[in-house]
């Protein structure tokens, strides 16, 4: 289907580095041995060039595992340890005008990535439809700060990621995301494909929109997908059963459901891991069918690399992210 306008889509950007060293090193609130002691590894570490040996890699995956943790353990301190809108984005225009003066960005806490910054996750804040262009500056355009100074030590990426997908959708997957180098100028690329499905009673049904007993949980302008809908069935049926929320899957953002404390990990066995096991074997089940309109977005990219002359900090910040902490 061939036509000039186009819903302008969801567009996130993370930082690969998930937390900042300066809050890490200064926050007081981990109180678990093995928690402080990793903290304390980090932060005493010294910068120097080397080659990471197998102990140095297992130490930077389980400093991923341990953030993933965290992140969705303790959301107010994992916001605060995050990379902050006002110092990671120094620009952002869309459309002829300035979406962070607009406050038109939305802050989506990501379990790998941390802090990401999303313009068109909630549909009824932020829409578009874009016309068909090939100029780059009517698109969105933004200027990303990446604070090398705050890399955690370990760290072994460098620069963001920038994933496309349908709008007022809120998926924390990042398969389909564009690496965007630091020092550059990156350009990306987007088009996109329609597929429609059959409703009942054809075989393979779709559905238009959320489930009943899962469309209260569902903030307004988060769109439906498939993906989604199983992530917000597991959740809002252990906040039902247990009074708790999972830090496992994709947080329900409304009030009732994030007031209440995420599930302890002492409770697991008896409530949280009890609702996940019934779901799997469909004891439990919620219609999360195919939607019926399907939007993909694909994307392709170009970067072009500064000089040094007209980045006179680029060799400097190249210099320090390429180093491996230990």
């Amino acid at each position: 289907l061939q036509t000039n306008e186009v819903e302008f889509p969801a567009v996130t950007v993370c930082n690969m580095n998930p937390w900042r060293k300066s809050k890490v090193c200064s926050e007081d609130s981990f109180v678990s041995k093995s928690a402080k002691a990793l903290i304390s590894q980090l932060c005493k570490s010294v910068p120097r060039n080397v080659a990471m040996d197998k102990e140095d890699l297992a130490m930077t995956q389980r400093l991923k595992a341990w953030i993933a943790v965290e992140q969705r353990r303790n959301l107010s301190r994992a916001e605060r340890m995050g990379h902050q809108i006002e110092d990671m984005i120094l620009e952002c225009r869309v459309h002829d005008g300035d979406c962070l003066s607009t406050h038109l960005l939305d802050l989506r806490l990501v379990s790998r990535y941390g802090n990401c910054y999303c313009l068109g996750c909630n549909s009824s804040r932020f829409s578009w439809l874009a016309m068909q262009m090939s100029d780059p500056e009517q698109g969105l355009q933004m200027s990303l700060n990446m604070e090398p100074d705050e890399f955690l030590p370990l760290t072994v990426e460098a620069g963001f990621y920038v994933m496309v997908n349908q709008a007022g959708a809120r998926e924390e997957v990042f398969d389909n995301a564009v690496y965007v180098p630091p020092g550059a100028t990156t350009y990306i690329g987007v088009y996109k494909s329609t597929s429609q499905n059959l409703e009942p009673p054809y075989k393979n049904p779709c559905q238009k929109d959320w489930p009943e007993e899962l469309k209260k949980y569902v903030a307004p302008g988060v769109g439906y997908t498939q993906r989604a809908c199983k992530e917000y069935c597991y959740q809002v049926h252990i906040f039902e059963a247990c009074g708790c929320r999972s830090f496992k899957h994709i947080r329900v953002l409304v009030p009732h459901v994030m007031a209440v404390p995420v599930c302890p990990d002492m409770l697991r066995g008896d409530c949280e891991r009890e609702i996940e096991a019934k779901i799997h074997r469909k004891f439990i089940t919620c219609k999360c069918l195919t939607p019926c309109v399907t939007h993909e977005y694909y994307t392709y990219a170009s970067s072009l690399v500064w000089t040094s002359h007209l980045n006179p900090r680029q060799d400097k910040s190249l210099h320090e992210i390429n180093q491996n902490p230990l």
